[in-house]
Order: structure tokens, then C-alpha cells, then sequence
């Protein structure tokens, strides 16, 4: 297994922020560039948003299987995506908080594509966070991708409030190793973060998490499109954040 060697600060390149004004909204969304949304959390989150599969059993596919699932051969699956580092990380006691999730009725395995699960941070992980939810997002090549994908980050936001969680960390869903483009993901990132309305006034802070930062401007132009002017404000800032050092 990995091990995490010491906790340090590192310094985030950028952060953006957006403050909704509609109270029902999520009061506010960050923007973050960070090497690694697991190993280089992004502050003090209460839990890290996991990419899952529908089986919650780690990574499966080697990138040659993937590259055949996903459509065109120019898509790499990483060699340590967040789910891998989640599982890897949080050890024994992830793996059997996991698998002790009953199968979803519809025998779509333990979390079927477009819907979260909740478990306890394990192992390492308990450095950054104190759970994580497990969403499982379609493959591009899903008919229905864009209103699973959706689905993915409404059952999330609501797990969050329902769980009285105050931030949650979040990765770019649906791109990397389920094949979508950066700029189709964060199109439906953005709008799922700011359509989706909560009922309980729990969830403050959705922070998303991106390594690049041609990514991050797909995301900020995606946000600053669908947020409008009317109902969000829109700063800029710097942070540093809470960091583990690998």
C-alpha cells in the first residue's frame, strides 16, 4: 500500500469563488488547482467526492481495457486515479466499510451509475477528510450521459446536505477514465452545482478540484456562463491548503 509520509501546506495556484444570493443555492462554489485532490486537499473539507464504479472495488481496468470501453485511442486511464488512491489509501477498513454496502435493488451492483454512497474516511485518508462519497458516473458513451452524469452530482449534493456536511471536495466527474472531454464534464458540472437546491441550508461550500489549469478555465468559463450575473458574485482569490505529502 501507498504510504503518506507527513502532512504539510501547500500553496494552491489560484482559487476562484463564486457567492450565490439565492439562499435555496449552494452558498458558494470554489474553483482549485491542485496536483492531486486526495494527496493535496484542497483545505478543510468535511468529505472528498469519489468517482467510483458501480461495484465500489477499486480500479479495474488496465489502459488498453479502457481505452477500448472508452472510444478513441488518444483517451490514457491514469495509473493512479482517484479511485485507485481512495481505495489504496483508506486500506482494509475502506475495503470493508465498501463492500459491507448492500447491492442496489435494481441489481445495478453497490452504487449504480448516477447515484452516492457514503462511507467513514479510512486509513490514511482520515488526514484530509472525514468520509467520502462514492458516486459512480457513466461512460461517455452512455445515451443517457448527460442526465446520469447529472444524477451523479445531485445524489451527491444531496447525501452532502442530508449528512449535515458543511464542504465537500469535488473532481472534474465523468472525465479522465470514464472518457468524457474536460469541456462536456465541467458544462455539466457547473450547471448541476448551480441548478441543484437543497432544502436544509446544510451544504456551504463546494470546492471543485482540477490538476490543469486548461481544465480550470473550461470549468470558470462553464461556471461564469451558466451562473449568470444576476444570481451569483464572482471573486478572485489565492489560498494555501491543507496538503499530504506522499
Amino acid at each position: 500500500m501507498r504510504q503518506i509520509k507527513t502532512v504539510m501546506w501547500h500553496a494552491c495556484t489560484s482559487t476562484r469563488m463564486w457567492h450565490a444570493r439565492n439562499k435555496n443555492k449552494i452558498p458558494r462554489i470554489e474553483l482549485i488547482v491542485t496536483p492531486c485532490i486526495v494527496c493535496h486537499p484542497p483545505g478543510d473539507c468535511d468529505a472528498l467526492v469519489n468517482p467510483a464504479n458501480e461495484q465500489l472495488d477499486g480500479t479495474q481496468f488496465d489502459p488498453s481495457t479502457a481505452n477500448s470501453k472508452l472510444m478513441g485511442n488518444a483517451i490514457i486511464y491514469p495509473s493512479q486515479a482517484i479511485d485507485g488512491l481512495v481505495t489504496d489509501l483508506g486500506g482494509d477498513a475502506m475495503y470493508r466499510a465498501l463492500q459491507a454496502l448492500p447491492e442496489h435493488p435494481s441489481g445495478g451492483g453497490r452504487c449504480p451509475v448516477g447515484m452516492a454512497v457514503l462511507t467513514p474516511a479510512t486509513g490514511e485518508l482520515v488526514h484530509a477528510y472525514n468520509h467520502v462519497v462514492h458516486t459512480t458516473p457513466p461512460f461517455y458513451n452512455s445515451p443517457r450521459w448527460r442526465q446520469e452524469l447529472f444524477s451523479c452530482f445531485f445524489a451527491t449534493f444531496t447525501l452532502a446536505e442530508q449528512a449535515r456536511f458543511h464542504s465537500l471536495a469535488v473532481p472534474l466527474l465523468g472525465a479522465g477514465a470514464r472518457g468524457a472531454p474536460s469541456v462536456a464534464a465541467a458544462d455539466v458540472a457547473a450547471h448541476a452545482a448551480i441548478d441543484w437546491q437543497g432544502s436544509q441550508g446544510a451544504l456551504h461550500v463546494v470546492r471543485f478540484c482540477v490538476q490543469e489549469k486548461e481544465v480550470a478555465e473550461l470549468l470558470q468559463a462553464a461556471l461564469d456562463k451558466a451562473m449568470g450575473l444576476d444570481s451569483f458574485q464572482h471573486v478572485s482569490t489565492s489560498c494555501d491548503h491543507f496538503g499530504i505529502n506522499s
